[in-house]
């Protein structure tokens, strides 16, 4: 498709190759497009579904956070490296794709982090097509909270694994 393409070219021109679903921020759009291919479950860690911007992207006006409105600006213009694609493509931006068929995601996400809106719109969607979608906001999270050694980060990392677990277990 034409998405595919453009999206395929955007990465290999990126100023992140290898993105994966946790290393870099713009890349955790590319699990809801692989999950199409995932039958069990996936785990969708503080994504950016919509990279032209959610309300609380444009609006987060706080900084030391991880996060900031300016950085993700700065990714989102990288990481497409000046390859011209429409912000609600699909392909870009899966909150706007066919979420029909999706297996089981667990969303997580932290209450101060300014994806917030991303993981909370992107879940909705996914239940709305019909998947099963586990919701997890943590009070007090920041972005990549849990890959800190706090109290919430750890509850947040366990909640992860028994959800992998249970999908990936015989059946």
């Amino acid at each position: 498709s034409r998405s595919g393409t453009t999206i395929a070219a955007a990465t290999r021109r990126s100023r992140f190759p290898g993105c994966g679903p946790r290393s870099d921020t713009m890349a955790a759009s590319a699990p809801a497009v692989r999950a199409q291919r995932a039958k069990r479950g996936v785990n969708m860690v503080y994504g950016v579904y919509a990279p032209s911007s959610t309300p609380s992207v444009r609006q987060w006006d706080v900084d030391g956070y991880v996060l900031d409105a300016d950085t993700m600006t700065w990714f989102v213009d990288h990481y497409l490296s000046g390859v011209d694609v429409a912000h609600d493509d699909p392909g870009l931006a899966p909150l706007y794709g066919d979420l029909a068929g999706m297996p089981p995601a667990l969303f997580t996400i932290g209450t101060l982090d300014p994806l917030v809106d991303d993981t909370l719109f992107m879940a909705a969607r996914w239940a709305a097509a019909g998947a099963d979608a586990t919701l997890a906001v943590y009070p007090g999270g920041v972005h990549a909270f849990d890959a800190f050694p706090i109290d919430i980060g750890l509850r947040a990392r366990e909640a992860m694994h028994d959800f992998i677990r249970t999908a990936v277990a015989p059946h």
